[in-house]
This record gives C-alpha cells, structure tokens and sequence, in this order.
C-alpha cells in the first residue's frame, strides 16, 4: 500500500465500559496487519471495567487515552483526534469498538483519501440488516444510502485527512455529544467543499444497538414517560427537543424547525394511539407493519 510509505495514519476508537467488545475489536485489528502501517489511538473515558488495564496488558502498542468519563462519543473521538492533529499525523479514521471491518476495509478507505482528498465512509451492517453508511441531504432530512456519493454519513467507520481538521476543526461535542455530532461533522465538511463518499468496497460487521424503543414509537414495551424524559431532561439522546431543534435548525433553516415540530407531533399521534387502543391489538398489528425499522435512528445511544 503506498500510504504507509510516506504518512502517518491515525485509528481512533472511543470506548467506555464495553471491555470484551473493545478488546474484540483490537484483536480483529491486529489480525489484520493494521498496525503496520497505522497507529491505533483509543480514549478510554473513565471505563470501570478493566478495558484500559486489559488494552495495556494485550495491546502495549495502543496508544491509551483516559477520559474522566464525560467525554461522550463526541468529546472521545475529539481528544483522540486532538492527540493525532498535534503529532502530525496525515489521516485520521474514526472506528467504534462495536465495528469490525473485514479485511482490506480501512485500506481502501484511506487510499480513497488520500486519492482524493475527501472523505469515506464505510458500510456497517448489523446481524438483523440494519446498516450504518452514507446520508444524502434532502427537504426533510436525510436519506441512508449504502454507497455513492453523499452528504455526510454516520461515524461508525470514517476516514478523512488532516486537511479537514484544517478546515472545519472538531466536533461540536459541546452541542452535540453524542448523535448527531458524526452527521453535523459530515454535513459542515461538505459545505466546506470536501467530498463525502460511502465507499461501496469498504464493509463492516456492527453489533445491533438499535433498542425497541428506539425501532418503533407505536409498538414498542418503552413506556411513553421514558420518551419524554429523553425529550427533556436526556442531553445525550437524538431526541432531546433542544439537540434535534438545533441541529435541523443549523442544516435546514425553516424547513428544519418545521421538520423537528413534525417529528414530535407524530410522537403525540402514536402516543394517543397508544393510549386509546388495547395492548393485545397493537402487537397483533406489530406482526404484520413494515413501519417497525422505518423511525429507526441511525446511531444507538447506547454507545458512550
């Protein structure tokens, strides 16, 4: 490959109390040569299960990160690209420890880079068929898409060069700490002029984190009181009124603040809904409706 030759690659991988997933996730790394050519940043922010004594014990040459266990995904995968900008590193790739890419994945992408520049994504595909890849902007929102060219994309599995850092500068973790920092990142570099791509070659393996509540308003065991309290009090949640106004606000102007009022008045129908007709009713009805995975949200916020 000839990036390893001349530059210096950066894999940053945020974890927090997931200690078997992560180490599973180093080890699926090593296997694959990786650390040939690149080095592996990991921020380990405040994990209480041992992840950093293991990482330390297996994986010496991991360059180790603590967090005080505030940092979120956004304020993790900041400390570790701080860390990388500030040695001089060329390219950076974001890596959560629950994707695993098959072999050849994070070469592809960084050759994509420095080719062209711009910025890859990788496809993340989940044992049920849920994927993570690309997002194309439109009136209402966006779009998943498994490849092509696109607007910005979710920060499972990411690569980008040095010159983005340049241009744009950090994740919005103050705003943003959790979703949709990666997609708010994407969608600032592209108005920057860079190129946004779901690279079609590069794939992953993702564990499933999409919880029920989050597959389906309607059908779902989730109380209704726990929705509102991720409404409202939960700042790390996609779905806190302040962080999803903010965001539609900052991409989409008007049509935005109109989408985001959409998306809580449609919570109200199905809560009414909810209410009003018998449980045994609504999961006959859960067997036989396509709308299950369609208000899914494409990044869990189960991942710290």
């Amino acid at each position: 490959m000839e990036l390893i030759n001349n530059k210096k690659v950066a894999v940053i991988i945020p974890v927090h109390n997931r200690r078997d997933t992560t180490l599973e996730c180093l080890e699926r790394i090593y296997s694959q040569m990786i650390c040939e050519w690149a080095d592996i940043i990991v921020v380990d922010d405040g994990s209480k299960d041992g992840t950093g004594d293991a990482i330390a014990e297996r994986f010496g040459e991991v360059v180790l990160l603590n967090g005080n266990g505030n940092l979120w995904w956004a304020g993790g995968i900041n400390a570790g690209m701080r860390y990388a900008h500030k040695s001089g590193y060329d390219f950076f790739f974001w890596l959560n420890d629950d994707c695993r890419p098959q072999p050849g994945t994070l070469e592809k992408m960084a050759d994509f880079c420095r080719k062209s520049g711009g910025i890859c994504s990788a496809l993340s595909v989940t044992p049920s068929g849920y994927s993570y890849g690309g997002f194309i902007k439109t009136l209402w929102g966006l779009k998943r898409i498994d490849h092509g060219s696109c607007d910005t994309f979710g920060g499972n599995c990411v690569c980008f060069p040095s010159s983005v850092i340049n241009a744009i500068g950090y994740l919005d973790a103050e705003c943003f700490p959790m979703d949709p920092a990666d997609a708010d990142y994407g969608l600032r570099a592209k108005k920057a002029g860079f190129t946004v791509c779901a690279l079609e070659e590069a794939i992953c393996e993702n564990d499933d984190n999409l919880s029920a509540g989050k597959k389906s308003w309607l059908f779902s065991d989730v109380p209704l009181k726990s929705y509102l309290k991720n409404f409202f009090k939960n700042r790390y949640h996609i779905s806190y009124i302040p962080t999803y106004f903010r965001f539609r606000i900052k991409h989409w102007g008007v049509a935005g603040f109109l989408n985001a009022s959409w998306f809580y008045f449609r919570f109200l129908i199905y809560a009414f809904i909810r209410i009003m007709v018998p449980r045994n009713l609504l999961l006959r009805l859960s067997g036989r409706s396509s709308a299950w995975n369609k208000e899914a949200h494409y990044l869990s916020d189960e991942t710290h």
